[in-house]
């Protein structure tokens, strides 16, 4: 009894000195908006808003970006958008490429001699073009019907996404089109083109399921000089140069209970340690009565090349209708997840995460608003995509659906960089009592929610029994509501163990049970 209430004296000793540890004040990284731009293509003949949509952005060295989507002339002609913007924010060229038919533009990377290669669609048909530094078209090509007698391609299929491989050759993702706002993306098709530097195919696969949403071609990506990996709906599909699937898997995400096998997966991409990471939504349970009235839980997870999941499990956010759709690692190791959340609770606009090199702690996260004209609201946005820049910020590209007004659905860039923010001291936030704690149904993870009364660096960190430091987390901007952080416990042994939450002006401590 005598050793049982000293060990207890031990563990309040403990708490004890764990609320005397401050923060440092130390520089803590935030990002803010340095500026951001959005494109208006006007009024058409006929006096209505012209729609604009801005799907993919790319950085070049010179801190200048790149952006690729679809407009509208005054003929209500659809054409491919391409606009180059300098550091600062302000159009540097803009060109319409216009076709009989019409079309779009989805995908742009910079190419090693500083081209532009660009994929989307030319009349519902798969379009790739290149173009020097500045535009001037190369050459173009799409593909529809047959190639040398065989039926290759799905009438109304778009380039999603594209690549250039180590040794020079164009490599495409094809399906519907990328899931946006008013487009249904639960297609049953995907297809792979492969291309010299020239635009002669050299190689193409494509793959149907029978029934549901399984598959489709929203990313691709290089795991090795003849091996990619194509992701959509449910599927990551591993192929070949030649275009032969070696493998396919589906992923799974749960949190609290909540989420089902049935996933939509938008990208798929190589981190620098060579782990492949994909990102998506889950279906929550109980919710499934049409596309349109699907809730969503956004999750991200790291992958093997050969499709099987690595160590850690999912890591997501629930509540609400969460999406995401790109992601990018900066080059700090940091990555950066962007997408939409429709909750309630939510103020709108953009949704930004950075979280560390692993994926598995959020570091920070903000919706970011984008004003235009006289629209007051900035909430109703949409990121497609996301690029690191050389400054070590990031710009995010997309649809901002302003009101009638201010010219119906606009093309919207933003670029972030990170501020160093001193004298932290001088922020007075404190722990509300209604923060909570929730264990995984599966038991390896749990979720810290924590509200403040106002913004404030919040540290949690946890101890054994003995006092050993188990792990530290920090979310270097607590906005104040609704903000989470997720411990891994996997390889956690199971037992007591306490933990620390800490705000510049106060902290709290309470335990939590493992594996019992």
């Amino acid at each position: 009894m005598i050793i049982m209430r000293f060990k207890l004296l031990l563990v309040i000793l403990l708490i004890t000195a764990i609320n005397m540890i401050t923060l440092a004040d130390s520089n803590i990284v935030n990002y803010d908006t340095a500026w951001t731009f959005v494109y208006d293509g006007g009024k058409a003949n006929s006096g209505r808003n012209i729609y604009d949509y801005l799907f993919d952005v790319k950085a070049s060295s010179d801190g200048c970006t790149f952006c690729i989507g679809e407009t509208r002339d005054t003929s209500e002609m659809r054409n491919v958008l391409l606009i180059k913007l300098s550091p600062e924010g302000k159009v540097l060229l803009k060109r319409l490429y216009r076709f009989e038919e019409g079309g779009g533009g989805s995908s742009i990377i910079r190419a090693k001699n500083g081209d532009l290669i660009i994929g989307g669609y030319r009349y519902g048909d798969p379009l790739l073009m290149r173009t020097d530094s500045i535009g001037n078209i190369k050459w173009s090509t799409w593909y529809y019907d047959s190639l040398k007698s065989k039926s290759i391609l799905l009438q109304s299929a778009t380039i999603n996404s594209l690549r250039e491989t180590s040794s020079g050759r164009i490599i495409c993702a094809i399906g519907e089109d990328f899931p946006g706002p008013a487009v249904d993306p639960l297609d049953n098709y995907a297809a792979y083109l492969e291309f010299d530097s020239l635009g002669t195919m050299t190689n193409w696969g494509e793959w149907w399921e029978e029934v549901g949403y399984k598959i489709s071609g929203f990313s691709i990506e290089e795991l090795s000089e003849d091996r990619y990996v194509i992701a959509g709906n449910q599927a990551v599909i591993g192929i070949n140069i030649a275009g032969t699937k070696t493998w396919q898997n589906s992923y799974s995400f749960w949190l609290d209970g909540v989420g089902t096998v049935t996933n939509n997966v938008t990208r798929v991409k190589k981190l620098r340690d060579g782990t492949l990471m994909v990102i998506g939504q889950a279906y929550e349970a109980n919710c499934w009565t049409s596309y349109q009235r699907l809730s969503y839980d956004a999750w991200w997870s790291p992958i093997s090349s050969a499709g099987t999941n690595a160590a850690w499990d999912t890591t997501g956010r629930q509540g609400g209708d969460d999406k995401l759709y790109d992601f990018t690692q900066l080059n700090d190791g940091k990555i950066v997840l962007v997408g939409k959340r429709s909750s309630v609770t939510d103020a709108g606009g953009a949704w930004t995460i950075v979280t560390d090199s692993t994926g598995e702690n959020i570091l920070w996260q903000k919706m970011t608003k984008i004003m235009y004209g006289t629209d007051e609201s900035g909430k109703a946005v949409t990121p497609y995509s996301v690029c690191a820049t050389p400054d070590n910020g990031f710009t995010i590209a997309g649809l901002y659906n302003c009101t009638e007004e201010n010219g119906g659905p606009n093309g919207f860039v933003a670029h972030f960089i990170p501020k160093e923010i001193t004298g932290i001291n001088s922020i007075s936030a404190t722990l509300t009592n209604n923060f909570n704690v929730q264990s995984m149904a599966k038991g390896s993870r749990v979720i810290f929610n924590v509200n403040t009364d106002s913004p404030s660096p919040t540290e949690i960190t946890i101890f054994n029994a003995a006092g050993k430091t188990i792990k530290t987390l920090l979310l270097k901007n607590n906005g104040g509501d609704n903000n989470s952080l997720s411990w891994n416990c996997t390889t956690i042994a199971k037992g007591l163990y306490f933990y620390r939450i800490k705000t510049i002006k106060n902290s709290f401590t309470g335990k939590i049970t493992i594996g019992m």
